[in-house]
């Protein structure tokens, strides 16, 4: 028979375990005892701040998409303006 093998599942996320110092205290946890709840309140407070900071930077693209819309618009009418000159011209007999 053969013997059986255990494996390990992977590790999902990017939450790893923070190693200990001597004193028994967490790293990232500044000398205090924190409790995970500490740090996962801390963890959660660092990605809201990021999500807020992708909020404003999607505005500020979405922004920039209005604005060239705007310059498309405006490019689009300028163009049919001239060709409108255009075929009024070509209808002039000299």
């Amino acid at each position: 028979m053969p013997t059986e093998t255990t494996l390990t599942p992977p590790r999902r996320g990017n939450l790893q375990p923070k190693a200990e110092d001597n004193n028994g205290n967490h790293n990232g946890t500044n000398g205090q005892n924190g409790s995970a709840l500490s740090v996962a309140v801390t963890q959660i407070e660092t990605v809201k701040t990021g999500l807020r900071d992708v909020i404003i930077e999607l505005n500020a693209t979405l922004d920039l998409l209005r604005a060239a819309e705007r310059e498309k618009k405006a490019s689009f009418k300028e163009v049919e303006s001239v060709r409108a000159t255009l075929r009024s011209l070509q209808k002039v007999a000299i």
